[in-house]
């Protein structure tokens, strides 16, 4: 009779209401973002891997990006194959969409990674909360098609690979194998997943001697399917690599440790070469540009699994397992980049990936904060939960203004920690990508209606941008060779730090810092 009773009575959870929320968000705002630097780029090569697999084309082989991973790329071509689309800002439009979907699922198995491991809903939900509300990594998920993508598929690898550890059967191995070559075909640093998988089972086996047995039939079979089937569909969704799977591999692997790119970054009020950064760099950057609520959870976080390292237990427990495989996804790449001194430009971004991780902890550390103020203040420990969370609530608040506010670019995300609103533009890079560039052009348009528009700009993604115009205002624009043929200059501040002493005609500001100006050549 219950039973009857509970399916006439439908519920809705809390959690389900909350990701229908932010998935309808998400898709009514994917179409408000300007093309970053590198998206053409990666729609061409995306492009050149499409007309390989499908018109035998060899152009991708000699390509100086051939060994990028094209998975996601080639998804998208196929998209805008299949639908119906009339406009390059439609396609645009498209990808965004289409962007945002594969960072929401990992979103949904980020709240899976923390329930399995905290057992709390609310916990759960705060971690993937934590993970939404983090206005940097919110923008990128939208446009970003190397490094979002990369962190959410990174997440639902991560899930399947404690699912391996904990359960070595042959069916969580082919799962694991495809969601990881899927990975590593977006950027090779997936091949952690299955190394991660290697190291830990056989860490587990060390420190389990009595409960696990190395070499019984099912785990052999285990291993054996998660390598071949992580090394089918690795080469599978990786085109470049069909001629020869190794030396394809190996050169993938060589391009990533020595990137080939000599530019100047601006970090800390001087342009340093990306090849001589200090060691900070990345550090900074993750501290000045995370909300500081989550950088205080994770410190309490951290404390708490070297202490639970460090009590010796028995055995290796299933939640020290998990804490361990997190500690190794964050800090294994930080530490290899720092003490390599890999190349690194566009603030953190090529480590997005490992912000999970730091969100996981932070999320342990919420954990252990709630657990200890229950037993100080036992005779009130109902009111701890709605309590903690009516506080992170209201901390949060200041970050959901600023998204609200600044939408679309909460890529220009600073806490207080960066200083002086008015001076983090000479210390730190800005709109690096160029995506302020979509706001200056429509402002251009729209409040000039001469039918041709004579504008200059020695960045890349001004031209871009005007793929996000309509069609027939991107026909009044035309770019000019010099600045005297220009009657518009448009600026980001890339390597150039300071206003030029020309007329201002339409200038973005984000919380109080310029990001981009539009300067007119015409006479009054």
């Amino acid at each position: 009779m219950n039973l009857v009773k509970r399916l006439n009575k439908p519920k809705i959870s809390a959690v389900s209401i909350f990701f229908i929320l932010y998935f309808f968000v998400g898709l009514f705002i994917s179409n408000d973002y300007g093309i970053p630097w590198d998206e053409p780029i990666q729609r061409n090569l995306g492009y050149l891997n499409y007309n390989f697999v499908i018109h035998n084309d060899t152009t991708l082989l000699s390509h100086h990006d051939r060994y990028y991973g094209p998975i996601l790329e080639i998804i998208l071509v196929v998209a805008e194959k299949i639908l119906p689309l009339a406009t390059s800002k439609a396609i645009f439009n498209m990808r965004h969409m289409l962007n945002f979907m594969v960072f929401y699922l990992g979103t949904i198995f980020f709240y899976l990674l923390c329930k399995k491991r905290f057992k709390r809903r609310w916990l759960a939900l705060a971690g993937s909360t934590f993970l939404i509300i983090s206005p940097r990594i919110f923008a990128h998920s939208f446009y970003n098609s190397k490094d979002l993508p990369f962190m959410g598929l990174f997440i639902v690898s991560s899930y399947f690979l404690l699912n391996f550890l904990e359960k070595t059967n042959t069916k969580n191995a082919i799962i694991l194998g495809v969601f990881a070559a899927t990975l590593t075909a977006i950027r090779v640093l997936g091949i952690l997943i299955p190394a991660f998988a290697i190291f830990f089972f056989l860490v587990n086996v060390l420190l389990n001697k009595k409960h696990m047995k190395l070499n019984s039939k099912e785990t052999i079979t285990a291993f054996l399917a998660l390598i071949s089937i992580y090394s089918l569909f690795t080469i599978l969704f990786w085109p470049v690599l069909w001629h020869n799977p190794l030396v394809g591999f190996y050169n993938a692997i060589q391009q990533m440790s020595q990137f080939p790119w000599e530019g100047t970054v601006l970090y800390l009020g001087e342009f340093i070469s990306s090849s001589q950064l200090p060691w900070h760099y990345l550090l900074v950057w993750i501290l000045v540009t995370t909300p500081v609520i989550y950088s205080l959870f994770f410190l309490v976080g951290a404390t708490q699994i070297i202490i639970s390292i460090f009590k010796k237990p028995r055995r290796l427990n299933k939640s020290i397992l998990r804490d361990l495989v997190i500690m190794a996804w964050l800090f294994i790449p930080l530490v290899s980049i720092i003490a390599t001194n890999a190349v690194l430009y566009d603030a953190w971004r090529h480590v997005f990936f490992v912000y999970p991780a730091f969100i996981y902890i932070a999320i342990l550390g919420l954990s252990s904060t709630s657990t200890n103020l229950k037993i100080i203040f036992s005779k009130h420990k109902a009111f701890i939960k709605p309590g903690l969370i009516s506080i992170l609530a209201f901390m949060l608040i200041s970050t959901i203004v600023f998204m609200v506010k600044n939408h679309p670019f909460q890529n220009m995300y600073f806490n207080f920690l960066a200083g002086n609103k008015t001076k983090i533009k000479q210390h730190l890079e800005m709109d690096y990508w160029g995506l302020s560039f979509r706001d200056g052009l429509e402002y251009l348009v729209k409040t000039d209606k001469r039918p041709q528009i004579k504008v200059f700009s020695v960045y890349y993604p001004a031209m871009t941008n005007t793929l996000m115009l309509e069609t027939n205002d991107q026909k009044r624009i035309t770019f000019t060779k010099t600045p005297p043929e220009a009657e518009y200059i448009l600026t980001n501040f890339r390597w150039q730090n300071k206003n030029l002493d020309l007329n201002k005609y339409y200038e973005l500001t984000v919380d109080g810092m310029n990001i981009m100006t539009v300067y007119s050549l015409l006479a009054d």
